[in-house]
């Protein structure tokens, strides 16, 4: 099973337990009663909900809201009604007899309340996700950040090469949707990569790991190379749209930062720390070298399976603003 699917499988599942609690919810609360068939109904209708919005919709470039909207209302309504129509045969062909009209006209009433309400429910949850990021919803749900926590992170800096010659030379529009289209081509191995989305800053983008997380397999690594072939992958495209293929240079940096929600009219979850001046202090080097990409010394030294790249050292760096001196390794593809 590729990466891909084992992420999309792991989401599915999860927006699956998403739909039984809200299915629990819904028995107990608006109804008082239990019925193990209707978790079970409320798991399978979770999954699939996720499966439309995590894979399906987002297959689709639709540009108006409207048309967004209807194609999401579309999907729901034939999921539920394929899962009902599959789930209601397989329950009358196990209950038989058993299963009188009044029940019947009962459980129709009840299924039809369950599958709106867990549907929706799931879809606004994911909808939110999609713009707060993924995995900061449940966390801002769960109060995880109201105490302020030091956590070990990498930070990654990815900056879009010649910005300001190519937005003076295609147009403000046109530069508008060259960030999107970019941005939309790291989305497949920031997934991959269980890297967090932490800001977009015009035509920068910050991405987080937990330690954990960026030294498993060196996720943080393979992103920049994923992306690497994204975008060397739809060159023509890029080519026929804008007439040249975009470049960009990224620097890695882990350390403490301090996390916290922070903010009263608007919220957010911030990281707080040299980490993340130093990654970016790091990112200027990328163009006097020559390279496309820069890690730490504290990177290389942390991070695994690093035999599947070529490093080369720049010793005792001196970076902006800062007293000490780095050792900075290029990260090359083998």
């Amino acid at each position: 099973m590729s990466i891909f699917l084992s992420k999309l499988l792991g989401r599915c599942i999860q927006t699956g337990i998403i739909g039984v609690l809200i299915s629990l919810v819904c028995l107990l609360i608006a109804w008082n009663t239990y019925r193990h068939e209707h978790i079970i109904y409320g798991f399978i209708l979770g999954f699939c909900i996720g499966l439309v919005e995590l894979y399906v919709l987002r297959r689709f470039k639709l540009k108006a809201n409207l048309l967004k909207l209807f194609a999401r209302l579309l999907l729901y309504s034939l999921t539920i009604l394929v899962i009902v129509i599959f789930f209601g045969t397989v329950l009358l062909w196990f209950k038989g007899n058993d299963y009188n009209l009044e029940a019947t006209e009962k459980d129709v009433m009840l299924t039809v309340v369950q599958s709106v309400v867990v549907a929706f429910s799931i879809g606004l949850f994911l909808q939110l996700e999609a713009i707060v990021g993924v995995r900061i919803l449940s966390q801002y749900l769960l109060g995880r950040y109201i105490r302020p926590k030091e956590e070990r992170r990498f930070f990654m800096f990815i900056d879009l090469n010649d910005s300001t010659s190519i937005n003076e030379r295609i147009g403000n529009r046109a530069y508008y949707k060259l960030l999107n289209d970019f941005f939309r081509d790291l989305s497949l191995p920031v997934f991959e990569s269980d890297a967090q989305i932490y800001k977009y800053v015009g035509d920068e983008i910050i991405l987080s790991w937990p330690f954990k997380k960026g030294v498993k397999n060196s996720n943080c690594l393979k992103l920049y190379f994923n992306f690497l072939f994204n975008i060397y992958k739809n060159r023509h495209l890029y080519v026929e749209k804008y007439g040249f293929m975009p470049t960009f240079k990224a620097a890695l940096h882990v350390g403490e930062v301090i996390v916290a929600q922070v903010g009263d009219l608007k919220k957010e979850i911030a990281f707080n720390g040299d980490a993340l001046n130093t990654c970016a202090k790091i990112m200027e080097h990328c163009k006097p070298f020559g390279q496309g990409f820069l890690i730490s010394e504290e990177c290389f030294l942390t991070l695994d399976h690093i035999s599947s790249y070529n490093f080369q050292l720049y010793p005792n760096v001196k970076l902006s603003g800062k007293e000490d001196e780095y050792n900075l390794y290029a990260v090359l593809r083998k």
